[in-house]
Formats: structure tokens, sequence, C-alpha cells
């Protein structure tokens, strides 16, 4: 698994599976993997991160940094060379670069052209479109769409979906079905 954008790597041919984070622990996730990772130390070696936000205790670092992409609404910004947490997983369901870690960095959301829906901004620049339109990709994309602090649950659905059969790890009574078919996501 890679942090690359959904549109552009799915596979018809393939089991195309999801995980998506718990906001609030993906974003504390992001900032220690910027902060203390190697790759993080080195992504971040030429930018002002360690320095703004390194030597600080964990509760204030995290709140500067948070603090910092709030400040700047909807507008590009300086992300230090690593995660720009804003709507990074809904970005990760739109975007259609093909690189991996394309999803990292700050992109507008914006709506595929021809959309007929008009769109509704959040405080973040966010609009209810754009989250519409990432639940139309994986609705269309995605086999499993699982949740990682659910990883065992995942891993049983993950399983159903490969093979038609409810593994041993399900909570699911004997004789039970499941039936096979997308989740609505809604």
């Amino acid at each position: 698994g890679d942090e690359s954008c959904l549109a552009a790597n799915a596979r018809a041919s393939a089991l195309n599976v999801v995980l998506l984070r718990a906001p609030r622990e993906h974003v504390v996730s992001m900032f220690y993997m910027c902060r203390d990772s190697t790759w993080g130390r080195l992504v971040t070696n030429r930018s002002s991160f360690q320095e703004r936000f390194g030597g600080r205790s964990n509760a204030n670092g995290l709140r500067a940094w948070v603090r910092h992409f709030v400040a700047l609404g909807g507008s590009r910004g300086d992300d230090f060379g690593c995660y720009d947490p804003r709507d990074m997983q809904t970005r990760q369901l739109v975007c259609t670069r093909r690189e991996a870690g394309a999803p990292h960095r700050w992109l507008p959301l914006r709506l595929p052209p021809g959309s007929s829906v008009a769109a509704v901004s959040s405080p973040l620049g966010r609009t209810a479109d754009v989250v519409e339109h990432a639940l139309d990709m994986a609705r269309a994309k995605v086999e499993v769409l699982g949740v990682m602090e659910l990883y065992r649950e995942t891993l049983c659905l993950v399983h159903y979906r490969a093979s038609g059969r409810l593994p041993e790890c399900t909570t699911v009574r004997a004789g039970a079905t499941l039936r096979s078919q997308k989740s609505t996501l809604t």
C-alpha cells in the first residue's frame, strides 16, 4: 500500500482496497511522521519544520503545526516538504496524478469538468460536492473501503470479497450470509 491517487491507480482487474483513518488520529500520525521518522526528517530537511515544530513538546508542536494549516484556509502554503493534512483522505480519492505520494501535497479540491453540481464551501475551502465526488469515486473504484482503526474487521472484508467466504475472524454467527454488493457509503 502506498499513498497514491485512487482515480489514477485503481485497476479494474484487481481487488481495490482503501483504508481510511479516523481524521484526528490521521493528522497526529502525519505530524509524527514528518517530525520523527527518517523519511520525515529527510523531506523536511530544507524547510523550517524542525525549527518551528520539532523542538516543542508533542502537544505544543502538533498544535502549532495544525494552526499553521488552519491559518492557510483554502490557499496553498508551506507544507515543509512533508504532508499537508488538509483533506488528505479526500484528495487521495479524487486526485488523478499517477506518482506515489501525490496526495501528500496541497491541491485545490475541484469537481471534474462538466459537473452540474454547485459547490458549497466550508470554512477550510472544502466543498460538500467534492466530498460527494470522493464518495462516488470510492463507490466506482473500490471493492473494500476499510477503516484503519478497524483493521482486523477490514481484513475480514478483504478475505470475503476475494474468496466469497466468511473467514473465521468474523463475529457473524454460523449459517449467516452476507450479500455481495458494494456498500452504499452514505
